[in-house]
């Protein structure tokens, strides 16, 4: 990424700074990226079976090591949606992903500013439903939590929308697999 200046001119390193050096950009196949709060940014990148963190200093300093921080290791899981990432006030993110394989199911983790996985390796379930799912994205709460939102066809019951509140602690969500969004789902 680079960042740019109010007239355009590039603020950082000419080209932009490498999320992950030595790694081909054609290797991750999603990305997304917010503000961390200090002027920096965070950043998601997904590959096919992983999802990988980095938070950019204002000045472009990759702040979680030179490759970042592994949200999702690499499993025959296919996952993608690191491109959901919302600030969590604190200079860290929490990340949003869907893994697939017979099933699928939407992931959460949450990073602290320094780049540490704050719920467990593997992050929190927040809906472990085998229902296709797509779209989902991610906002603050304004009270230390996100709000989860996705797309979800399952049979039966047809294209759902759903919400899940995660508190920020990463205790496991309320209710099972979200709430409905849409008066007629």
């Amino acid at each position: 990424p680079q960042s740019l200046a109010a007239d355009g001119s590039a603020l950082w390193t000419a080209g932009g700074v490498a999320l992950a050096p030595g790694v081909s950009p054609d290797f991750y196949f999603s990305s997304g990226a917010t503000a961390d709060g200090t002027g920096g940014v965070i950043v998601g990148l997904s590959a096919q079976n992983s999802v990988t963190a980095q938070r950019l200093s204002p000045s472009g300093v990759r702040l979680w090591g030179a490759s970042g921080v592994l949200v999702h290791p690499p499993t025959s899981t296919y996952s993608e949606g690191a491109k959901t990432v919302a600030a969590d006030g604190s200079g860290g993110g929490v990340f949003v992903w869907r893994a697939s394989n017979d099933a699928e199911a939407l992931y959460a983790q949450r990073i602290d500013a320094n780049g540490t996985l704050q719920w467990g390796p593997a992050g929190i379930a927040i809906s472990p439903s085998t229902a296709a799912k797509w779209t989902p994205s991610i906002v603050a709460d304004g009270a230390g939590g996100t709000v989860v939102g996705w797309r979800e066809y399952a049979h039966g019951f047809g294209l759902r929308f759903l919400v899940q509140r995660l508190p920020g602690d990463g205790a496991a969500p309320s209710g099972t697999n979200g709430a409905s969004a849409h008066p007629s789902s």
